[in-house]
């Protein structure tokens, strides 16, 4: 077995909203990687992102192949319930299970078994690899997936959407929360801000200094996310607009 569960995460983009059981499709589409959906597999139209694309699952590559995983020995915690199945096995199972617990050995390859063709296992060239596209039928989506930190299109933004903003003062650790109420030419955002209280995002009152403002597309962190039903900031959106920042 190979590790690409620790070779891919570290490049693919934090995808949110499909709690629901849902059908699934994977394209490559100018070397990106393209997601489409749809709420069950009998719908016949594919959804994609608020456009004629997939959404991007790679915000990155990895440049090397995947490391194998080696079999590990079991800890003797996790054997202490099979000898009560014993009464349930037939003889041959009973006997193979008392030696594998005796010895986990049995069971373990050797090194030379380990290497055997993983020099040349990721050597096929891609000229070799064919892959048939065929072009899915695209609506959008009722209850849309978001992608934190996909690549911010400015026909994207629309108003009603909620965004994470670079910090208006110096210190580079802040953000601000707020919603467009207003878009100028796709470039220049209208905004009204949200102040942070106790863990809980609220809207900032019209009397307050400063509550509306502007922004451009570039000064956006993060967009097409939502908050908790009590107001709160998602642990995993937080630590993506964190890293955002920590970045710039």
């Amino acid at each position: 077995m190979y590790g690409f569960k620790n070779l891919f995460s570290p490049h693919i983009r934090n995808i949110q909203h499909h709690g629901a059981p849902q059908a699934f499709r994977f394209l490559l589409v100018n070397d990106n990687v393209e997601m489409f959906y749809k709420s069950s597999c009998l719908d016949l139209a594919w959804t994609g992102y608020l456009d004629q694309n997939g959404f991007q699952l790679m915000k990155s590559f990895p440049e090397s192949a995947p490391t194998p995983i080696c079999p590990r020995l079991i800890p003797n915690d996790e054997l202490v319930d099979i000898p009560a199945m014993y009464p349930l096995m037939d003889p041959n199972s009973k006997i193979w299970w008392e030696r594998f617990i005796a010895d986990q050995s049995i069971i373990q390859p050797t090194n030379d078994e380990l290497s055997e063709g993983l020099s040349d296992f990721w050597s096929v060239s891609s000229g070799e690899i064919q892959i048939e596209m065929e072009q899915p039928i695209r609506t959008l989506p009722r209850t849309p997936i978001h992608i934190l930190n996909h690549p911010v299109v400015a026909s994207e933004i629309i108003v009603g959407s909620l965004v994470a903003l670079l910090p208006i003062a110096t210190d580079p650790s802040l953000y601000w929360l707020a919603v467009v109420t207003e878009i100028d030419e796709e470039i220049l955002l209208h905004v009204h801000y949200y102040k942070l209280k106790d863990n809980v995002w609220k809207k900032m009152s019209t009397k307050s200094r400063g509550y509306c403002g502007t922004t451009q597309i570039h000064g956006i962190l993060a967009a097409n996310f939502t908050l908790t039903k009590k107001g709160g900031m998602r642990k995993n959106i937080e630590k993506r607009i964190q890293d955002s920042l920590n970045n710039i």
